[in-house]
């Protein structure tokens, strides 16, 4: 029940897969990477389609099936490696054994081996030669320590994975399987599309070119004799993008005229942000370059995370680790000039880490980095500020990876103790494979930086290719000091000449990502002036008659400024000029012309700038002091208006995001949609559930409980999709079924277990569904609602509670369905952005509801996850709610004295409110979506030194 077939990169066949993707009933859609998977998702609009990356796929299955085993971290396999290496008798590797390196190379070989299904009695024979018999008896011991703690790493379990699904299959069978996006496969991976098309019917999908058949030659001798049956999908031929090539002095310019063009395409309206990409072969050497460049010209960016080991306060620290005292190399650690190295003796691990942060501690690092930043001479401009913050993120951090390291290596059992060398040695491997945030936090869409592999199957309009110089596209790759090409190619691992085919590839998946424009760009000379030879794929199209043009590095020279900014980009840039100077003439001469253009607007701007980096919160942050606002927003928010319980939440997470959804009414035009939206998704599941709960004769461990069930969910999905398509009609009523189902099999599981553990008149039962305070009543909210408001201080609350849940005592528990993702007890208890809960609790007692004197606690309840969690709960009623969050459970009195606490702070956020707090100042993440995100000028670095709330400080 296999199907092959091949697409071809000069045509558009992803519409195949597409198509068979809304024509199977019960698709089960198996990527090979993320962005692919991400990219589908965006263009079908079908977020119940049952998906999921292919190896994630795997490991949850043998995470399924070997409930006895456990998969190893990263982190925990360089820990074993390292330790492996230290204590076993390998002479051959003494004289490199604190080389920073050999860890790695160590699990690339076993991985490799792995990866070509070589089997463990032939592991010595593949490593016969130089250093290959140490690494052979390595790999043996690493295998053994594994077996006999249940243990699998990645490729283990990937097999184990395959062959679960050989054994029995898959519980819940899909209709079709569809898998897309590879350009080889591995033994295991091979294995699992067996296993599967031995159960189901499979679609494998592969990337391949028949005019040019040695460059998949690898991916068609890893299909063997399924390739006999692959045949081509059938689809239009690409229109060719239309390309140019950009040579520039060096990579700073070749990124900042990138940076620029991107700009002048924005501005021309020719694009979006999320309609660019630019992908490179070195992502480490760029992603600075591409950070500062964008920034430099206000052009919104995704970055992937940062290596950890290069942030300048962790190179600081090594250098102390290695009795470097020369504080001139770091101003973070200037009071640590001639303190001894924190470490002296060998030790356990956990001890060289608690030497470490007890060490470091008085150091008082992050106080020095915003030292630093707010005691300038002069107030920091937006880079100096982020690379501040930048910095105290890596520093957080590293402490994580202190922690992690510690607690991996209690898990891995290794007792040996480490001399400071060696701990050195390994705590620089985990730091060389850690990563922290890039401080690129975009309110709306941004340019996406990429490497090759990730452009697999997307399409997107503008992309450009950068760094393509000898070297660095395609790599070069020098012979392994462990295994000779010529073994390697013996034994089926990657080769030289492989790995050139593989750039290769990686090329072409990086071209074939355009679907409008293609910009390819190189640089002549490296940052320090020696020559760079072009890219072999650069001489292989730069003669092409087709491309548009190639722009000489003569000619990559700032533009005028006055056609890569805006007006306001402009003033903004002049202020900058004028407040830290600029070694850009180009950029003097922009100030000087804005100067004589504009010398009105100059002061104010200036002025503006200041409040904004100055210490306090200020009207140039969003803190309304003009009286007659502040009358005007008294009279619409004051005394007499009626807040609901989702206003006040949104206020408590972002007060400016409540200026533009509450007060200004901002929103993006509506658009006709193709699918249900989350909003419309989560009024379907409320009000069947609430429908449920008012059955007649309700029983619910009844068989008829399910019947039940599906028909309200077929009568709401009838009304909720009668504008779509019947395909997709009947797609959202499986959709929709199965979480109805899956929460009803969580509710029997809570019913069970108070059944067992608590008497009769404490079990809780649904009382009042969909009950409404101080609302006008309407159709379907529960009849008993009243029209009273909830009131706190000089101010009125209304809102709707999904349900309640009442006992025999007087006990009640609220509930606030949620169809996305679950908010965290820390959200209520720490954060205070988490008010429904709080409110409803309060609401419920203080309006008499009959039944509900004494609140048990209340939660947020997920559809999809079936977790109550983002609530508080009476410890002492563990029993009757059955929650097992210890951080949420709190015994009587607190529980009482933190609702107390919520009542006042939900009063003085009012009061904050009415007073004129709607600073640009969220107080929780970000969420992905944010209707004023295309206004918003949230700066976390900014608001780092902003001292108090807004709300209580004066306005300068």
């Amino acid at each position: 029940m296999l199907e092959v077939i091949w697409i071809s990169p000069t045509a558009d066949s992803r519409d195949v897969i597409r198509q068979r993707l809304l024509a199977e009933e019960r698709p089960l859609y198996l990527p090979a990477g993320l962005p692919l998977l991400r990219q589908t998702l965006r263009d079908l609009r079908l977020g119940h389609l049952e998906s999921r990356v292919f190896q994630g796929f795997l490991e949850r299955t043998f995470a399924n099936a070997h409930r006895n085993w456990r998969a190893i971290s990263p982190t925990e396999q360089r820990v074993v490696l390292g330790h492996l290496i230290r204590t076993l008798d390998l002479p051959e590797l003494a004289p490199i054994q604190m080389k920073r390196g050999l860890v790695k190379a160590a699990e690339r070989i076993i991985r490799e081996m792995k990866e070509a299904g070589i089997q463990r009695d032939r592991w010595p024979q593949a490593l016969s030669q130089g250093k290959g018999p140490a690494f052979a008896r390595l790999a043996e011991a690493y295998q053994t320590y594994l077996e006999e703690r249940s243990i699998a790493d990645r490729q283990d379990l990937l097999m184990m994975g395959a062959a679960a699904i050989e054994q029995k299959g898959l519980a819940d069978a899909p209709s079709r399987v569809i898998i897309e996006g590879f350009a080889t496969l591995t033994a295991a991976e091979r294995r699992a599309v067996g296993a599967l098309a031995a159960h189901l019917p499979v679609t494998l999908a592969v990337t391949y070119d028949p005019d040019r058949p040695a460059l998949f030659q690898p991916l068609v001798a890893s299909l063997g004799d399924w390739w006999h049956g692959a045949t081509p999908a059938q689809a239009a031929p690409l229109a060719a993008p239309a390309y140019r090539f950009i040579e520039a002095p060096d990579p700073a310019r070749e990124i900042a005229h990138v940076a620029r063009t991107i700009k002048q395409m924005l501005l021309e309206g020719r694009c979006q942000p999320d309609e660019v990409a630019i992908i490179s072969n070195q992502p480490d050497r760029d992603r600075e370059l591409v950070r500062r460049m964008m920034a430099q010209y206000g052009v919104p960016v995704s970055l992937p995370p940062e290596p950890l080991i290069s942030a300048p306060v962790v190179q600081a620290i090594l250098a102390l680790l290695q009795g470097d005292d020369d504080a001139a190399k770091s101003p973070y650690l200037k009071q640590a000039a001639g303190a001894a190295p924190p470490l002296a003796a060998p030790a356990p691990v956990a001890d060289h880490c608690a030497a470490l942060a007890r060490f470091l501690g008085p150091l008082q690092i992050e106080q020095q980095i915003l030292g630093l930043m707010h005691g300038a001479a002069a107030p920091l401009d937006d880079e100096a500020a982020a690379l501040g913050a930048r910095q105290i993120s890596a520093y957080r951090a590293f402490l994580r990876t202190l922690v992690r390291l510690e607690r991996t290596h209690q898990m891995a059992g290794l007792p040996a103790d480490l001399t400071v060398t060696e701990f050195r040695s390994l705590l620089t491997e985990e730091l060389t494979e850690a990563t922290y945030p890039a401080q690129n936090r975009s309110p709306g869409p941004a340019v996406r930086f990429l490497v090759p592999a990730q452009a697999e199957g997307l399409r997107i309009p503008v992309v450009f290719v950068v760094g393509l110089a000898d070297g660095a596209f395609p790599t070069a790759r020098a012979d392994d000091w462990v295994i000779s090409d010529r073994q390697r190619g013996a034994h089926g691992l990657t080769t030289r000449a492989r790995h050139r085919q593989v750039q290769r590839l990686q090329f072409l998946r990086a071209v074939r990502a355009a679907s409008r424009e293609l910009i390819l760009t190189r640089s002549v000379a490296d940052a320090s002036g020696a020559a760079l030879l072009p890219s072999v794929f650069w001489e292989e199209l730069v003669d092409d008659e087709s491309a548009i043009a190639k722009i000489p590095a003569t000619q990559v020279t700032p533009p005028h400024f006055d056609r890569v900014f805006s007006p306001g980009e402009l003033l903004q840039r002049l202020v900058q000029v004028l407040r830290h100077g600029s070694p850009d003439p180009h950029e003097i001469e922009m100030a000087s012309q804005v100067a004589h253009q504009a010398p009105d607007n100059l002061a104010p701007r200036i002025a503006a700038e200041d409040a904004r980096r100055s210490a306090r919160y200020t009207s140039h942050d969003g803190r309304l002091t003009d009286p007659t606002v502040l009358t005007t927003l008294a009279t619409r928010r004051g005394d007499a208006h009626r807040y609901s319980a989702s206003e006040l939440e949104t206020y408590a997470a972002c007060p400016f995001r409540y200026l533009g959804e509450r007060i200004l009414r901002l929103q993006e035009p509506d658009e006709e949609e193709a699918d249900l939206d989350a909003a419309e998704v989560g009024t379907a599941l409320h009000h069947i559930l609430a429908e449920f709960y008012r059955s007649p004769n309700l029983d619910l461990h009844a068989p008829a409980a399910e019947e039940r069930l599906a028909a309200l969910t077929h009568q709401e999905t009838a009304r909720a999709t009668a504008r779509l398509a019947p395909a997709l009609r009947e797609a959202w009523r499986r959709q929709l079924l199965k979480q109805a189902l899956a929460w009803l099999a969580g509710e029997r599981a809570i019913r069970r277990s108070a059944a067992q553990n608590a008497q009769p008149e404490e079990q809780l039962t649904p009382t009042y569904l969909e009950w409404s305070f101080g609302q006008k009543l309407r159709p379907g909210v529960d009849p008993r609602s009243t029209t009273e408001p909830l009131r706190l201080g000089n101010y009125q609350i209304g809102g709707i509670i999904d349900r309640i849940d009442t006992d025999g005592l007087g006990g009640y528990v609220v509930y606030d369905y949620k169809s996305g993702r679950t908010p965290t007890a820390g959200d209520i208890l720490n954060r205070r952005v988490r008010l429904q809960v709080p409110i409803y609790l309060i609401a419920a007692r203080r309006l008499a509801l009959p039944g509900a004197t004494t609140p048990i606690g209340g939660a947020y309840y997920g559809l999809r996850d079936r977790k109550r969690t983002g609530g508080i709960w009476r410890k002492s009623k563990k029993a009757v709610h059955g929650v097992t969050y210890h951080g949420s459970q709190l015994d009587d009195a607190p529980f009482d004295e933190t609702l107390t606490a919520l009542e006042t702070h939900i009063i003085r956020l009012m009061d904050d409110l009415n007073g004129g707090d709607l600073t640009v100042n969220p107080r929780a993440p970000c969420p992905a979506y944010c209707p004023v995100r295309t206004v918003c000028r949230f700066d976390e670095a900014r608001l780092e030194g902003k001292t108090g709330r807004a709300g209580k400080e004066g306005a300068e």
